[in-house]
């Protein structure tokens, strides 16, 4: 999380995220919560550890976020980057993937 949050990991977000669900939840418990919020590369581990964490800690997480992005890695011409669109079929994939993840954790 370098880019982020300095010398914090996973397990620092984990800890943010329940004890923000927890003050929100006591504001107004129809406030909805969720997380992770994460994109490409590592957002399938993320999204599995995160729910793994509700799991064990008995969150009810109201909704399970990730950043989807339609277009490949750019290419990098001088200062300019130049992305293409990716193949649908890809994208869905994707989704599918995540979508599975989420289906091992029936409570969500």
């Amino acid at each position: 999380m370098s880019g982020f949050w300095e010398n914090a990991d996973m397990e620092d977000y984990f800890k943010l995220f329940h004890c923000t669900f927890e003050e929100i939840k006591k504001v107004d418990s129809r406030f909805r919560v969720g997380g992770p919020a994460v994109c490409g590369g590592t957002d399938e581990k993320w999204i599995r550890a995160f729910l793994e964490y509700c799991h064990e800690h008995s969150i009810a997480v109201d909704f399970i976020t990730r950043h989807h992005y339609t277009i490949e890695q750019p290419s990098y011409e001088g200062y300019y980057a130049y992305s293409e669109f990716m193949k649908a079929e890809d994208g869905f994939s994707n989704l599918q993937t995540r979508r599975e993840i989420i289906d091992n954790f029936p409570e969500y």
